[in-house]
């Protein structure tokens, strides 16, 4: 039998946790709407679906870009989860407790998963499209190596489709569980990430938040910064060999100079 509501008490998440959390969530959110548009645009009003169309190529540098700072983040809540341990779980069954625990293991593995999956796709085609990230050509996130890829195209092409529904199966298991204890079970479950309720929160240092925030970052950061050295210079070293290869290209006549690459990218 259910007690009243308010009767059941539980312990907060502290607030670095809950940062981590949103942030996580809204961006899986909009990931996995954005890809499913991405595969489906057809089944938007015939102007709309012309625009996404029009402008695939930036909707399909945003996807990669969310899904960069999902692994990024996810890694930084893995972190942050090992220097805090969550709060004492909820007063449920032990069924439901095995089960949180195996959708809570099987959601940090998707959120690692699938962006690698997805980063070994942009890896793995023909054109070698480059990762802008936010669309910034300055914001190059380099793309695998073809000794780590692991997987040819069309297979991460598939594991990352069957595993991006999969994330959104479990989203849905997760948010209909914590329904169900919010709202049947009346288990305040919903309060453990909100700020501002009268619940026992964790303390959390924010400089350790800020450091461990830094640190994820400041990772990302030269990762980019070495990407986009080697893009210059590979820029440079195919510039510096178009002339020569185009007066190979034509014996006993004048030399061709070649035009001013303009390197961007457009789809």
């Amino acid at each position: 039998m259910s007690l009243a509501p308010g009767r059941q008490s539980v312990a907060a998440y502290n607030h670095g946790a809950m940062l981590l959390h949103w942030l996580i969530a809204l961006l899986i959110i909009a990931e996995l709407s954005l890809g499913y548009l991405m595969k489906h645009y057809t089944i938007l009003p015939e102007m709309l679906a012309s625009a996404f169309y029009q402008s695939r190529f930036t909707f399909y540098q945003s996807h990669k870009t969310f899904g960069i700072m999902i692994l990024l983040l996810t890694l930084m809540r893995l972190a942050w989860r090992f220097l805090y341990k969550p709060p004492v779980e909820p007063p449920i069954g032990k069924a439901e407790k095995a089960a949180t625990q195996i959708v809570t293991f099987l959601f940090y593995a998707l959120m690692i998963l699938v962006p690698l999956l997805g980063w070994a796709v942009s890896s793995t085609t023909a054109r070698k499209l480059p990762i802008l990230l936010f669309g910034n050509p300055h914001f190059v996130w380099p793309l695998l190596p073809p000794q780590l890829t692991l997987f040819s195209h069309l297979q991460a092409e598939w594991l990352h489709l069957v595993l991006a529904y999969s994330l959104a199966f479990l989203l849905f298991l997760h948010i209909g569980g914590a329904l169900k204890h919010q709202f049947y079970s009346h288990i305040p479950i919903m309060a453990r990430m909100l700020p501002g309720h009268n619940l026992q929160a964790q303390k959390a240092s924010k400089t350790v938040f800020l450091l461990l925030f830094l640190a994820v970052f400041c990772l990302a950061a030269i990762v980019i910064y070495c990407a986009s050295i080697a893009k210059r210079q590979a820029e440079t070293a195919q510039t510096a060999a178009l002339p020569a290869q185009e007066g190979q290209a034509l014996p006993g006549a004048a030399p061709i100079t070649a035009p001013a690459a303009n390197n961007h990218i457009r789809q």
